[in-house]
């Protein structure tokens, strides 16, 4: 069998932009380096120093969660979730 040139040109002419694409966006890349928007983990989003959250034991499985994320009966017991709550006190 043979094939003709002009099957190359055709795949030729589409490699090359995604090639050149590939190049400029690896470039772009390690140029970049390490100078993306990062914020450090100790930092609240005004810059600040933020206190490390007080973690609780949900009263039904052990799960620990921050305390702001918790859910609260009646009796100050800590859940996990309003679907724990709801069943520990059924």
């Amino acid at each position: 069998m043979h094939t003709s040139s002009n099957g190359n040109a055709n795949t030729d002419s589409v490699l090359k932009p995604i090639f050149l694409l590939l190049v400029i966006l690896l470039a772009y890349f390690f140029f970049r380096g390490g100078k993306g928007k990062t914020t450090p983990l100790n930092h609240a989003e005004g810059g600040g120093h933020r206190k490390p959250e007080e973690m609780v034991v949900c009263a039904h499985c052990q799960l620990r969660v921050p305390e702001s994320e918790a859910s609260v009966d009646s009796s100050g017991r800590y859940f996990c979730g309003d679907d724990h709550r709801k069943h520990y006190s059924s």
